[in-house]
């Protein structure tokens, strides 16, 4: 998975197939980077894996799904069009923050 894919991505995927760390805890991505660095340093991993994650162009898609909830939710405020875009979430689409959830965000609250 990696370079291709972020650490946190990788140790996410490592979570859900069950893999634990040696002491039994969850792997979080600059644990596992941590923990790889010294696998190369050592030998047993090829270095390649440590070389950065390339950048990802930025989709269009979460833009056009707002522009799209301005023109038909009555009325487009902040509050329905968050969810709204946490009913079509299925796409894959994360906050800004990191979570699926919008509810917390500091513009709401105004």
């Amino acid at each position: 998975m990696r370079p291709a894919y972020l650490w946190e991505t990788v140790a996410r995927s490592l979570d859900r197939a069950g893999a634990h760390r040696p002491d039994g805890g969850r792997w979080t991505g600059p644990a596992l980077a941590r923990a790889v660095r010294r696998l190369v340093r050592d030998g047993f991993v090829d270095g390649n894996v440590l070389e950065r994650t390339p950048r990802r162009r930025d989709s269009d898609d979460l833009v056009t799904l707002v522009a799209m909830a301005v023109r038909t939710l009555k009325p487009p405020t902040l509050a329905n069009i968050a969810r709204h875009l946490g009913t079509v979430n299925g796409m894959g689409d994360q906050a800004a923050i990191g979570r699926l959830d919008t509810g917390s965000a500091s513009a709401l609250k105004i």
